[in-house]
Parts: C-alpha cells; sequence; structure tokens
C-alpha cells in the first residue's frame, strides 16, 4: 500500500490542513480543506489557516525559521487547487 493523505496530514484545522511532502521532500504542504483556485476566493479565516499552519510547524525546525515559502496559485498550477510549499 501507498502513502495515504491521512498518513502524512501532520495539522488539521477548521479550515485548511498542513501535510509532510509525500515525496519525501522537506517540506510541508498546507492547504484548504475546501477546493479553490485563487486566494481572492478565501475568506479571512481561511487564509490565516493555511499560512499559519505550516509556520507554526516549522518554528524551530530550521536556524533561521522558515526558509523558503511558495504559493501555488492561479494559472502556474500542475494541480489546479490553491496550496503553500
Amino acid at each position: 500500500l501507498g502513502l495515504r493523505q491521512r498518513d502524512v496530514c501532520i495539522a488539521d484545522g477548521r479550515a485548511a490542513r498542513c501535510f509532510l511532502d509525500a515525496q519525501g521532500r522537506s517540506m510541508y504542504v498546507s492547504c484548504l480543506k475546501r477546493f479553490v483556485r485563487r486566494q481572492s476566493e478565501c475568506t479571512d479565516e481561511e487564509l490565516a489557516e493555511l499560512w499559519r499552519l505550516p509556520f507554526e510547524l516549522a518554528r524551530g525546525q530550521t536556524a533561521s525559521g522558515v526558509v523558503d515559502t511558495r504559493l501555488n496559485a492561479g494559472n502556474n498550477q500542475n494541480v489546479a487547487h490553491l496550496h503553500l510549499k
């Protein structure tokens, strides 16, 4: 059996979830529980949680905190949903 989302889910909030990278890369993937393609479609609560979850997890993981954050949205998506890496 391969990995399932529930195997790599490390934070589950009201509006978003945060996962370990399924390919084993040293990153978190944060996404909303509902389908959206752009930040402009999100409520303030959804946006706050989308960004807060991975930053809380990353705190203390590296000397300087978060090294890099990428928002995958709009036309530059390989999978059409909003997420942070």
